[in-house]
């Protein structure tokens, strides 16, 4: 049902000057992650694997996010200027365990045009646990650089 509402927000948000990806980009984003075991870890110097995650974007707005956490995943992004939002599902990690679930995310990009800018980001999910033991709810807030 959540999901069901933040579909809405982002079509009610996105309903005028929403374009796709002007061009593909690639992102290498480092900050704390959300594991669902009580909050989210202090950032590590240097990060560790669970926080560091990077993206790629293509062309026509097909965000496909790798991380340990909150795992592997396929979305659609959609942009208003600097701000963009994305929506989609995959492979999800947690310290519960695993699943095959949904997330969502938003995030602001500085400037615009070609070149390196700064990303700010942050992203939850949810999906059943794939050993039964109830949902796992992996988040990330993330900052780093984006080539666009």
């Amino acid at each position: 049902m959540i999901y069901l509402l933040l579909g809405f927000v982002m079509g009610v948000f996105f309903a005028h000057g929403t374009v796709a990806q002007a061009g593909s980009s690639h992102s290498l984003k480092f900050g704390p992650s959300g594991l669902g075991n009580g909050g989210t870890n202090p950032i590590d110097i240097p990060p560790n694997g669970g926080q560091i995650e990077y993206t790629y974007v293509s062309d026509g707005g097909v965000e496909t996010n790798i991380g340990l956490v909150p795992g592997i995943l396929v979305g659609g992004r959609m942009e208003r200027g600097s701000w963009y939002m994305s929506l989609g599902g995959g492979l999800l990690v947690d310290a519960i365990g695993v699943g095959f679930g949904v997330y969502n995310g938003f995030g602001y990009v500085t400037g615009s045009g070609p070149g390196w800018h700064w990303n700010f980001e942050y992203k939850q999910s949810i999906a059943p646990d794939l050993e039964g033991g109830g949902f796992i709810t992996p988040s990330a807030a993330r900052v780093g650089i984006i080539w666009k």
